[in-house]
């Protein structure tokens, strides 16, 4: 179980690296976009305003679209980790009731055999303590006459 842990731990701290390293990714991608598009814009004047809005747009489409997809892979992993996790813990839980219901089962048998040889002892006890009673009540009949 706290191997299944482990192993779930690590991988959720590995997506959150990989999707801090996408961010990290996307605004080195956006800093050197931004850069280029500042140079441009120096050595060209005003139609490359226009240019510059539709990249910045385009880019910043791209950049949603990828940070999405990245949030959904991991999300999807880490959903795929959860449901071995739980798989996992009803397996372990599983077999831990059916040990317990072999001992339960064992310890009835057990109760059962006890309870027979006592039920066994006490009718003999009985059944001495008839015959003794008898010879008592013989014995004063006895005695009497």
């Amino acid at each position: 179980m706290e191997q299944v842990q482990t192993h779930h731990n690590t991988r959720v701290e590995q997506l959150e690296g990989e999707l801090k390293s996408a961010f990290a990714k996307r605004d080195e991608l956006a800093e050197k976009h931004q850069q280029e598009i500042e140079k441009l814009t120096s050595e060209r004047g005003g139609q490359l305003e226009t240019i510059k809005q539709e990249v910045e747009a385009a880019l910043k489409e791209i950049h949603a679209a990828e940070l999405a997809r990245l949030e959904e892979t991991n999300n999807s992993k880490l959903n795929e980790l959860k449901l071995q996790y739980t798989r996992q813990h009803d397996q372990e839980r599983e077999a831990v009731q059916k040990e317990h219901q072999e001992a339960l089962e064992k310890l009835k048998q057990e109760h059962e055999v006890h309870n027979k040889e006592h039920q066994e002892a006490l009718e003999k006890l009985k059944q001495e303590h008839e015959v003794r009673n008898n010879e008592y009540a013989e014995t004063l009949e006895k005695l009497k006459a």
